[in-house]
C-alpha cells in the first residue's frame, strides 16, 4: 500500500470491464495491471501517481485517488482537477 497515494474502487465490478481495461494503457506509471480476464491495482506502484487523472478520466467515479498526506477535507480526489 502506498505511503503517501492510494487508490480506491468504489465499484469492484468495474475491474472486470473493458473500460477498465483502458486502464492499463492510460497509467504511465504502471499501477494498473491485467490479470485473470480483469484488471488490479499494483498497491506497490500507487505512490508512483503523479495525480494526471488519466485513470478518473477512464473510470469516471468508479476510483477515487486519496492523497494520504492532505488534510482530511482535502484528502479525496474523485475527478481530475488542476489543484494537484
Amino acid at each position: 500500500m502506498g505511503m503517501f497515494i492510494r487508490i480506491s474502487v468504489k465499484n469492484r465490478k468495474f475491474l472486470n470491464s473493458e473500460a477498465a481495461r483502458q486502464l492499463v494503457e492510460a497509467c504511465s506509471v504502471d499501477i494498473f495491471e491485467r490479470r485473470n480476464g480483469g484488471v488490479t491495482i499494483n498497491t506497490e506502484q500507487e505512490d508512483e501517481c503523479i495525480l494526471c487523472g488519466r485513470c478518473l478520466e477512464v473510470a469516471g467515479d468508479n476510483l477515487e485517488i486519496i492523497k494520504l498526506y492532505a488534510p482530511a477535507g482535502n484528502s479525496v480526489r474523485s475527478t481530475p482537477d488542476s489543484s494537484g
